[in-house]
Parts: C-alpha cells; structure tokens; sequence
C-alpha cells in the first residue's frame, strides 16, 4: 500500500488540530470497510490509541450507526462520494463513551477521483453531558428529586395521545398535604422540607416505572397513573394516602409529626386536554379536603363543588 503522504506545512497544521482527523481508503472500492491509513495527534489524545494501534488496520465503518436508516444514507452518500455530517456514539480505549460531531469528506486527486475520504470529529461529551444535565434540572424539583410541573405536562400529553389512540385508562391524582402551613409554622421550613423529602420518597415507592411522580407546587403534588383499570387507580390513590399518613417524621426535638394528604382523582375522558383532566382532579381536591381531609375523592361529572 502506497505511503499517504501529507505537505509539511499542512501536516503541521493537521497534527496541531483540537478535531480528530482521520484518513481512511476503501477495501476494493467498498465504503463500508475502510482502512485507515493517517491519524492526528488528537486522535490519539482523546481515544487512547496510538497511531501504530489503527493505522492499516480496517474500520467496518458502518457499524458507528446504530440506525439502519442512518445506514443506509451514510452508505449511499460514500458511495456517491458525498459529503457525510452525523453525530456519533462511540467508546476510546478506556471504554469510556465519546460523542463526536463527524463531518467525512471525500479526498480528490488531480484527476478529480476520490480514492481517499478524510473524517473531522469534534468531541462534544462534556457539551453534550452538561445540556443533558441542564435539562434534566430544568424539568426536576431540587427538593425533592422528583418530576416537576413542566416535565408533569410534557410527560402527560404524551401519554394522553397514546391512550387515546389505544382506548386506555389514564389518571390523574392532585396530593395535597392536610395543614403543611400549620407544620412550617409550628416546626420551621427545615421540618417542612423534610416531610416534603418524605413524602416524594412514599409517592415514589408506590408508583410503577411507566408512571409518574410531580411536585407541582408547595405541599401540592402530582401522580399519573398510565394503563391501569378503574378500581386499581383507586385501590392505588388509597395506597398513596396510606403511604403518606404511615410516614414517620420528628421535629428537632424528637417529636412525631402526624402527616396526612387529602387526593382528588379524575380520569381522561377521549378527547380531553390535559388541562381539563387535572383542573377535574383538583375538584375533587378541594371534595376531599371538605369531607373532613385525609380521603381519596374521585370526580364526578354531576356533582358540584
């Protein structure tokens, strides 16, 4: 095989570069296996490998895609020596995963044939990790770990689509906290934070994975119930409530604090926003809380507050 060679000055260049720079030639004229013939410096800084490890070894290039759409456009645009622009998932030699911006050209000669294609990735892990944390605290409640409102919202109109689509139940339960202002008061909003911990901890231990937990205001929070029949998101919303009322928490002065929660549930009815569902829970809310509080009321269509 024929030495790639590069002009000094460019070379110099290229191994200064922050990007990996790759350069590969296809195996018989096939796209999908590719030897690599040059490395940069900053392949070997950010993979772990050293030039001698890869160079004139072959890549089964196509395997970096996991989708077999992708596949088969990248497949097609290195056929037809096209330019190819992907994100990619990979691993250096540590195992460590990387995300790189791939941008694959081919490499034309004199003659305007491209016997070599030339691969630029730019590593956007730490970019990526940080916008993945950054949307993650943007739909999460600090206190408590739990799901917040917007994250609720998303979450549920997501859901209210493919339960109409196959005729399943979704549920609504609003969680309020009986006289959390009389705990902050009396105890300080380190004990009310704690009872807060506390009860996200219950909520969570009675909801299923394909469920979801919320806290959507102060002492206020949030449980959809996902395909799950009529009595069993009842038998469920008494659960959440025993749960709560069971929750063993003392102020500073070794004192138990007794905490209970007043539920009211209402279910999506086809073609109903989600708005409409959770203002009908909270109704029921507000039915619970007149009933005395600490009780599950589910809404009714007929009945007034």
């Amino acid at each position: 095989m024929k030495d790639f060679d590069l002009d000094f000055k460019f070379k110099d260049i290229v191994e200064s570069a922050n990007d990996i720079i790759i350069v590969t030639k296809p195996v018989n004229n096939d796209v999908t296996k590719q030897t690599i013939v040059y490395v940069n410096s900053a392949f070997t800084r950010l993979t772990g490998y050293s030039s001698e490890e890869v160079v004139g070894k072959t890549s089964q290039l196509l395997e970096l895609f996991k989708d077999e759409v992708v596949r088969k456009d990248i497949e097609k645009k290195l056929t037809e020596k096209m330019p190819v622009k992907r994100t990619i998932e990979t691993t250096n030699k540590s195992g460590e995963t990387l995300l790189l911006d791939l941008s694959m050209l081919p490499l034309k000669d004199d003659n305007g044939e491209g016997n070599y294609f030339v691969s630029i990735e730019r590593d956007i892990t730490k970019e990526k990790s940080l916008f993945i944390e950054l949307e993650k605290l943007s739909k999460t409640d600090p206190l408590t770990g739990l799901s917040n409102r917007r994250e609720l919202i998303e979450y549920t109109e997501i859901e209210f689509a493919r339960a109409n689509r196959e005729n399943k139940g979704i549920y609504i339960l609003i969680i309020d906290l009986d006289y959390f202002k009389k705990i902050n008061d009396t105890y300080g909003h380190s004990v009310g934070d704690r009872v807060l911990i506390e009860v996200s901890k219950a909520l969570s231990s009675q909801t299923r994975i394909y469920d979801m937990a919320a806290r959507i205001g102060g002492e206020e929070f949030c449980v959809l119930l996902s395909k799950v029949e009529h009595k069993f998101a009842l038998q469920a919303a008494e659960r959440i409530r025993k749960s709560i009322s069971d929750i063993v928490v003392y102020d500073d002065d070794e004192n138990l604090i007794k905490i209970t929660a007043s539920i009211g549930v209402a279910y999506n009815q086809p073609g109903e926003s989600v708005d409409s569902v959770i203002k009908h829970a909270d109704t029921a809310l507000y039915q619970a809380k007149a009933k005395g509080r600490n009780c599950v009321v589910e809404y009714q269509a007929d009945k007034k507050t």
